[in-house]
């Protein structure tokens, strides 16, 4: 229903639906109202006390923050969210706890680097200048080959 009224909602800059756990088809509906909207700071941590984002948005009528930390879109959202970064006003993306190498904060799941592999090609040409991939599981040479990879990007990481 949310995704619907963003678009009529000319007022409406921030929005905060911490601890929603929206879901594939709530987060497509969400992603669906986004466009054209004058949202410019979303907040999707189911946690919001454990990792606040503070920082204003200097590009009003876009999306500059992202906080999906502690969601769990693991490897295979973040391969979706990193196809159409470059397409995006995203400078300030967090995804902290995300199970990005498909394994949760419980160390459910299975280890692959699909998708963190995914994440540095689709940050090529993207506006993120800072990145949070902190508490993903991330082991020893994915770790390195992210560091790598980063040292071409200009991007801040927090890993």
């Amino acid at each position: 229903m949310i995704g619907a009224t963003l678009r009529d909602c000319a007022a409406l800059t921030s929005l905060d639906l911490a601890q929603n756990y929206l879901g594939v088809q709530g987060g497509a509906a969400l992603a669906a109202g986004l466009k054209g909207s004058k949202v410019t700071s979303l907040n999707l941590n189911p946690n919001p006390s454990r990792n606040p984002n503070p920082n204003p948005n200097p590009n009003p009528g876009k999306v500059t923050s992202l906080n999906l930390a502690f969601n769990g879109i693991g490897a295979e959202g973040v391969g979706k969210l990193a196809a159409v970064l470059r397409h995006t006003e995203v400078a300030h993306l967090n995804l902290m706890g995300s199970a990005l190498c498909g394994v949760n904060q419980y160390g459910r799941g299975t280890y692959t680097c699909a998708g963190i592999t995914k994440l540095c090609a689709g940050l090529k040409g993207s506006r993120v200048t800072l990145l949070n991939v902190r508490e993903n599981a991330l082991e020893g040479s994915a770790k390195a080959a992210v560091r790598m990879a980063f040292r071409q990007l200009p991007i801040e990481l927090l890993l």
